[in-house]
């Protein structure tokens, strides 16, 4: 059981390196909402598709936790990624990221995933897209929201 929100982190990397798709749904709210590229999909069906192709490259990850934001029984995980995995010709692929979600405390006390976005933008660069996928993460619902609410809070310690 996800006990602390830092805890989170570190059982999302153990199911997803062990490519087991039903655990790493099980990390998830029933109405999560994923980021992507093409868009944000929202609930455990469509989470579930996202990360079947995900997982079809045979990838294992190694996920960092840089900073928890508590506020209740909601808090704001950043973290750094580094994607180990196969290309369509056998070649190895790594890719590096960052990431940003906001969890919530359940009522039988696990942290699980209410948003995620494994694909924060980072650097000192312009932020590709990321009013787009904002709005369009805010469509979602009304935690959506305080994912940005909480982000100016993000050099703050809590």
């Amino acid at each position: 059981m996800t006990e602390s929100p830092e805890q989170l982190h570190i059982q999302f990397q153990h199911v997803f390196n062990r490519h087991d798709l039903d655990s790493i749904v099980a990390l998830y709210e029933p109405g999560a909402v994923l980021a992507r590229p093409g868009g944000p999909v929202e609930g455990a069906d469509a989470i579930r598709e996202a990360y079947r192709s995900v997982l079809d490259t045979h990838p294992a990850i190694e996920l960092r936790t840089l900073a928890v934001y508590r506020a209740g029984d909601r808090a704001m995980l950043h973290g750094k990624w580094v994607l180990h995995e196969t290309g369509p010709d056998g070649a190895r692929i790594r890719r590096e990221g960052r990431n940003a979600e906001t969890v919530r405390r359940q009522p039988d006390g696990r942290w699980l995933f209410a948003i995620d976005n494994p694909h924060v933008p980072w650097g000192d660069g312009p932020l590709p897209a990321s009013e787009e996928m904002a709005r369009d993460v805010a469509g979602c619902g009304s935690l959506a929201g305080e994912v940005f609410a909480l982000a100016k809070f993000r050099d703050r310690k809590v």
